[in-house]
């Protein structure tokens, strides 16, 4: 019930994802709602009268939930869409029938993109993510940070500690290894290892890490340069007050307007 909901709730978003499972959930219960909203106007048409006061005021609250439901539907679809990969004009296959229809059931089928892509990253929708969250956050309450804080200018760092701390979830921990990965401290560099653990800890609240990943699309340091991606991380560090992410959204706005 939980994803039906949602999508009413985000009944005008059609920028952002929508993984399998919150769009098949939603629709299997649209679905029997329609249904079920069918077979009660099909009876007050086959038996119904214009006395029938009973029967008119509850076919007319239930027939409403058809007009409703229209946007959700829309933007729902057109997010399972982007989740795969696939512009949301993919949709107007709709309006070609039989071919267009079993076209757009495949693209609808289709797993997620496990990576970020133009309309964001990947989803993650499920309860079991959120428990696991919670688990590391309480494992991590309940011992206390075996590594020390790195100086940049040294070499003399735990990498094993604190790849075991940041596996567990640790926020900072995850943030100072991609660190250590992006200067070499202590490992050899490796740019796209420390857009990974820096993406744990962004997708966790660590507006550093959110900073750093936006520069890194934006440069195309480890990764393929995507304005877009880098637009989506950099808006959620100034939205946390990184006054560098800010400054550097204005610069890109100020770019595309020139361009």
């Amino acid at each position: 019930m939980k994803y039906f909901l949602d999508a009413f709730r985000k009944w005008n978003d059609f920028k952002g994802r929508a993984t399998q499972k919150e769009f098949w959930v939603f629709f299997g219960i649209d679905f029997t709602i329609t249904l079920i909203v069918k077979v009660f106007q099909q009876s007050y048409i086959d038996h119904g009268s214009p006395s029938d006061l009973f029967s008119l005021l509850l076919i007319i609250p239930i027939s409403m939930y058809v007009l409703i439901a229209f946007i959700p539907r829309i933007s729902i679809t057109i997010r399972r869409l982007h989740d795969t990969g696939k512009s949301g004009l993919w949709l107007l296959l709709l309006f070609i029938p039989f071919l267009g229809w079993l076209a757009l059931l495949v693209f609808l089928l289709m797993p997620s993109q496990n990576e970020e892509n133009k309309w964001g990253r990947e989803c993650l929708d499920s309860e079991n993510k959120n428990l696991e969250v919670h688990i590391k956050k309480d494992k991590i309450k309940e011992s206390e940070h075996n590594y020390k804080s790195f100086d940049e200018n040294t070499e003399k760092v735990d990498i094993k500690s604190l790849e075991k701390i940041a596996n567990e979830g640790d926020v900072k921990a995850q943030y100072d290894l991609g660190e250590c990965y992006y200067k070499g401290i202590g490992v050899d560099i490796s740019y796209e290892k420390a857009i990974k653990w820096w993406r744990k800890s962004a997708v966790q609240g660590n507006v550093d890490a959110q900073y750093n990943i936006g520069l890194c699309y934006y440069k195309g340091e480890g990764v393929d340069k995507n304005t877009t991606i880098a637009k989506y991380w950099l808006e959620k560090a100034c939205s946390n007050d990184k006054k560098e992410a800010c400054k550097l959204l204005e610069n890109l706005s100020l770019k595309k307007k020139i361009i």
